[in-house]
């Protein structure tokens, strides 16, 4: 029965319109999402990319599992996924686990007083209508110089007719709360790109590890690439230096890797003692992606952060990753290679480049390889690193699970 049902909503969901889909939604879903009384303190969670179990609603939802273990407090949390590999994953660690659409899923949607996201994608497959009526929780992914959701010019430029229809597929939705990192961000980056009722600067849940490693054992390293993390042991045991290189996904689909001899690069590597780990965004699309000795490709969906505290060098150009690791107070290096074109085709900046990022810069494949050198010989920016810090994030402790979790038991 289970099956039936599941395959019939897909079949419906295939070959159902815009405007019968809005038609469903409104007329349909949404008015049984009123009829249907909340359950006080159920909580559903969904992540990125269809329910991917990583980034903050992942450290997020294993505070509330460690909380429900530890405490006596009385509330009720699923994650909900489209992923049938993250719920395998999930149910076979024992957490909380819904596939979507299945009835209970669909269910616990209709009865949840509160929904916990990081993204803007949760809102497919009639989620958004499911959870009308719900307490809508922000926890969003990032905080840095980039113009984001309803800030980007792309957004601001549309005409009123599709800002109209993007609102009625819940795009811009509000939330009741959103959550920020500091005062800064608050009044700089997210008033501008978010619809919200209140703001709660609590800092982020996926930084908690970073400043407290062990704070959930071993159910951090759920959906991690383990292959890749045991390598990095290995070679971190026999004294080689780990250097994550994150690069940001290109809106405009360009294959940076283009960019860099990788051959060349490996060679490097091997006669410095460097292990190389690419982390790749998922959307990218990269058409060489071989390892050798030296550079490994960490798969791209699974999640990065037990990893950074193993590492001792972060590359990256346009991602909000540098903010999360200033906490670790270890060197970052920016690789800006495209940066004319990024702003131009990509994303706009609000905020000067040089200004905030605390680290030299390389726009080259010769330039990246000596600073990296130098930069392990003499690290010039652990000030500047420390004073991004303090813009950044209100505050330097493993705290901001506790800080969300107690705004959300004040109901």
């Amino acid at each position: 029965m289970k099956n039936k049902f599941m395959k019939l909503f897909k079949i419906l969901k295939r070959k159902i319109s815009k405007t019968l889909y809005l038609f469903v939604g409104w007329f349909i879903i949404v008015p049984l999402a009123f009829l249907i009384p909340r359950k006080k303190n159920l909580i559903s969670f969904i992540g990125r990319d269809k329910g991917n179990f990583t980034d903050n609603v992942k450290y997020l939802y294993l505070y509330f599992h460690k909380k429900k273990t530890d405490s006596s407090i009385n509330f009720s949390f699923f994650f909900i996924t489209e992923d049938q590999s993250i719920y395998e994953i999930l149910r076979n660690n024992n957490l909380r686990v819904l596939y979507y659409p299945s009835f209970k899923s669909i269910w616990t949607c209709l009865r949840s007083k509160y929904l916990i996201v990081d993204n803007m994608m949760w809102i497919s497959n009639f989620k958004y209508f499911l959870f009308f009526g719900a307490k809508r929780i922000q926890l969003w992914h990032g905080v840095a110089f980039k113009r984001i959701h309803l800030d980007e010019p792309k957004y601001l430029g549309l005409n009123r007719r599709i800002k109209i229809i993007l609102k009625l597929m819940g795009f811009s939705q509000k939330f009741h709360y959103l959550i920020s990192t500091s005062p800064f961000y608050t009044e700089h980056l997210f008033k501008k790109a978010f619809k919200a009722g209140k703001i709660l600067e609590t800092g982020y849940p996926r930084n908690d590890i970073l400043k407290n490693q062990k704070k959930y054992g071993k159910l951090s390293y759920i959906n991690t690439d383990t292959k890749i993390i045991d390598k990095i042991k290995e070679n971190k045991d026999r004294g080689a230096k780990i250097i994550i290189y994150m690069p940001t996904f290109r809106d405009s689909g360009r294959d940076f890797l283009k960019f860099l001899d990788l051959a060349t690069f490996n060679k490097f590597g091997l006669r410095n003692n460097f292990l190389f780990i690419f982390k790749l965004h998922p959307d990218t699309l990269i058409k060489k992606r071989e390892s050798l000795n030296n550079i490994m490709f960490y798969e791209s969906s699974k999640d990065i952060y037990p990893v950074l505290p193993l590492s001792d060098l972060l590359i990256t150009d346009y991602s909000s990753i540098y903010t999360d690791y200033l906490f670790l107070n270890k060197p970052i290096l920016f690789f800006p290679f495209d940066k004319e074109e990024y702003i131009k085709d990509d994303r706009a900046f609000q905020f000067d480049y040089d200004e905030f990022t605390p680290g030299p810069k390389a726009y080259n494949q010769k330039e990246l390889e000596k600073l990296i050198l130098i930069i392990f010989k003499d690290d010039r920016f652990a000030n500047r690193r420390e004073k991004m810090k303090k813009l950044a994030f209100k505050f330097d402790d493993d705290r901001a699970s506790d800080r969300i979790f107690d705004e959300i038991m004040k109901g």
